[in-house]
């Protein structure tokens, strides 16, 4: 059972540097590093532990801190949602590219698909995906489809029944 900070495989970037000023400074340029840990603090943006190859350790960095284009994506495109609890493991599935669609909007993202976080408890599970331009998207089951040449989401729902075996003689099938 992991709690917060969950080790992963190093995952390769280039670091808005403003994100390691407070903002204050460096606009405009950036360093590079490797995710080492993906953070779920509760109510929050999933944040990253960074390793810089300058020998730095930062945590906090939250994903639009990510990518080598001009324009950073803003908060509500980057994430689906906040992270629902602090309980949350991460999974490689054999996927591989995808194509993002955003609620809201009617934009996509061709992405790559690097690892699937699950909020075990809340019955939540996100993709992390990474774009030619550096830029990481962290999105759903429903909001995705695994391919090329998909223009259209059908009208997914996420799935919230869950199911039991019955432990009694009432036939229950549903919780």
């Amino acid at each position: 059972m992991s709690y917060i900070h969950v080790p992963i495989e190093p995952i390769k970037v280039m670091v808005r540097r403003q994100f390691l000023f407070n903002m204050e400074e460096h606009h405009g340029e950036w360093e590079s590093g490797k995710i080492i840990a993906l953070s779920s603090y509760p109510n929050s943006v999933l944040t990253t532990q960074v390793l810089l190859d300058s020998r730095g350790l930062f945590s906090d960095i939250p994903l639009h801190a990510f990518g080598t284009s001009k324009t950073i994506p803003t908060v509500r495109k980057a994430y689906y949602a906040n992270c629902p609890s602090a309980e949350v493991t991460a999974v490689k599935l054999p996927l591989k590219n995808g194509i993002i669609f955003f609620k809201d909007s009617n934009d996509t993202v061709y992405a790559t698909y690097l690892v699937t976080l699950d909020w075990y408890n809340n019955n939540e599970q996100m993709h992390l995906l990474t774009d030619e331009e550096g830029n990481f998207w962290l999105h759903p089951n429903h909001k995705i489809l695994w391919g090329k040449g998909i223009n259209e989401l059908p009208k997914y729902k996420k799935l919230r029944t869950t199911w039991s075996y019955p432990t009694s003689s009432s036939g229950s099938t549903t919780t």
